[in-house]
């Protein structure tokens, strides 16, 4: 059988699917990492006022590395840049993120195919289970803040914002 665009038959199986789910309690499951992205808008002339204020050591990546530090950042980037690689490295601090944003324009965006998903099926209406993994304010409350997309605490189905303790939603948000 030769390839065939296939993506409208899939599409008009959505609606019995669906149904399906509601009338057996059934649920797709879907895991996710950190999915809060920030998208950078490049300036070139902002990049190197960056790379003058926090790269310290030669630019260097070792695999399964992490940015903790703008001196992590502006190592790992100018690393890339220099060798015409491109990669992705989680960055572990928000501010990091937020330092970036005094740099470059920046906007939020809900990354990772697992939380995206989980926000298309969601707002479907799929039943969606999801592992949470990223408490930020941006995921929790303003994308997957669904009535269709549950967590599991304490062994009971529950909203996303259900998940984080209020000690959690102060710091993040």
């Amino acid at each position: 059988m030769a390839y065939q665009d296939r993506y409208l038959e899939f599409l008009e199986m959505i609606p019995e699917r669906i149904r399906r789910c509601h009338q057996t309690n059934g649920q797709s499951v879907l895991a996710y990492s950190s999915n809060l992205d920030a998208v950078l808008k490049w300036n070139v002339d902002n990049f190197n006022r960056l790379l003058d204020d926090y790269l310290k050591e030669e630019p260097s990546f070792r695999q399964e590395e992490s940015i903790d530090s703008m001196e992590d950042f502006a190592r790992i980037v100018s690393y890339f840049a220099m060798n015409g690689y491109g990669g992705e490295v989680d960055i572990t601090s928000r501010e990091v993120v937020d330092t970036l944003g005094s740099y470059f324009e920046m906007e939020y965006g809900i990354g990772g195919t697992c939380a995206q998903g989980a926000r298309a099926l969601g707002k479907m209406e799929f039943p969606i289970l999801v592992h949470l993994t990223d408490c930020s304010k941006e995921v929790i409350y303003d994308w997957l803040n669904l009535e269709q997309i549950c967590a599991v605490k304490n062994e009971q189905k529950v909203l996303l914002t259900e998940c984080v303790s209020e000690e959690k939603k102060k710091k993040k948000m």
